[in-house]
C-alpha cells in the first residue's frame, strides 16, 4: 500500500508542477503566441520580424521538451503522445520557415493550419491533464482513507 501511495503521490506532484511549468516557462499554452506570431494572415513580410519571431518560437519549443522530458517518466501516455505530437507541430513550422520560401505559395495557409493543429493539440492537452489529476486526487484521497 505504501508503494502504491508513493507512486501516486510522486505522480501527482509531478503532474502538478508540470502543468504550472507549461503555462509559466514555455509549455503548450505558452507556445501558442510563439506559433501564432511567426505567419499570422495578413501580417507583413518583414524578413527581420519574421526571424525573431522565429527564434522565439525555438526558444519556447525546447523550454516545452525540456519540461515535458523532465517530467515524462511520471505521466501517462496519452499525455506523453499529446506532448510529442505538440512538440511535432512546432518543429513542423520551423522546418517551414527555415527551408520553404517565405510570402509566396501556400505559405500564410501552412501557417495558419499549424497554428490550428498546435491549438487542438493544446485544447486535448488540457483536458487530458484535467482528466489525470482528478483521477490521481482520488486515489491519493482513498489511499489517505486507507491509513
Amino acid at each position: 500500500m505504501l508503494r502504491s501511495s508513493t507512486v501516486v503521490t510522486f505522480s501527482n506532484d509531478s503532474l502538478n508542477s508540470n502543468w504550472k511549468g507549461w503555462l509559466s516557462v514555455g509549455g503548450p499554452r505558452a507556445c501558442t503566441p510563439l506559433i501564432n506570431a511567426t505567419r499570422p494572415i495578413n501580417s507583413s513580410t518583414d524578413e527581420a520580424v519574421l526571424r525573431e519571431h522565429l527564434n522565439q518560437l525555438v526558444d519556447g519549443h525546447n523550454k516545452l521538451l525540456e519540461v515535458s522530458l523532465r517530467h515524462e517518466p511520471f505521466l501517462p501516455q496519452s499525455i506523453v503522445d499529446t506532448l510529442h505530437r505538440s512538440s511535432e507541430v512546432l518543429r513542423l513550422e520551423i522546418s517551414n520557415i527555415n527551408y520553404h520560401p517565405h510570402f509566396v505559395g501556400d505559405w500564410w495557409d501552412a501557417g495558419e493550419r499549424n497554428s490550428g493543429n498546435y491549438a487542438l493539440l493544446c485544447d486535448a492537452l488540457r483536458a487530458q491533464v484535467r482528466e489525470r489529476s482528478t483521477v490521481l486526487r482520488t486515489q491519493s484521497e482513498d489511499a489517505q482513507s486507507l491509513s
